[in-house]
């Protein structure tokens, strides 16, 4: 089975990910979607979310941005990662993973890629 996590923000996937986001939590098993959960990390701070997002069993977190160095926080997880995900339905976005066609987009990785990076994530 698939946890997939979306940001959500006003019904839509939230343009980017944060601490104080409801992630709404899809969960897939043979290519069906089995249940649908809305959850508030309970974080304190960006950092913490890939952790948080381990505790809970996701798989996949669907973004359209996201700060760099989460990126490298959630692959420590393992966490499989779709970026650039524009602010669609969460639905459709489901649909597109079951079906093997949610892409991530390359301009939006090559923008996160040349972020300035200071070694910290915002608290």
């Amino acid at each position: 089975m698939n946890r997939i996590a979306l940001p959500i923000k006003n019904g839509l996937l939230s343009e980017y990910l944060g601490s104080r986001d409801i992630c709404r939590i899809f969960d897939i098993d043979d290519y069906m979607v089995v249940s649908v959960s809305n959850v508030t990390p309970e974080v304190g701070c960006d950092a913490d979310i890939p952790a948080w997002a381990s505790r809970q069993g996701i798989t996949d977190i669907v973004a359209f941005k996201i700060d760099k160095k989460l990126t490298r926080l959630f692959s420590g997880y393992k966490i499989n990662q779709f970026i650039g995900i524009g602010t669609k339905d969460p639905d459709e976005i489901i649909k597109k993973y079951i079906n093997g066609e949610l892409k991530s987009d390359n301009s939006i990785i090559d923008d996160i890629l040349h972020q300035e990076d200071d070694g910290k994530i915002e608290t």
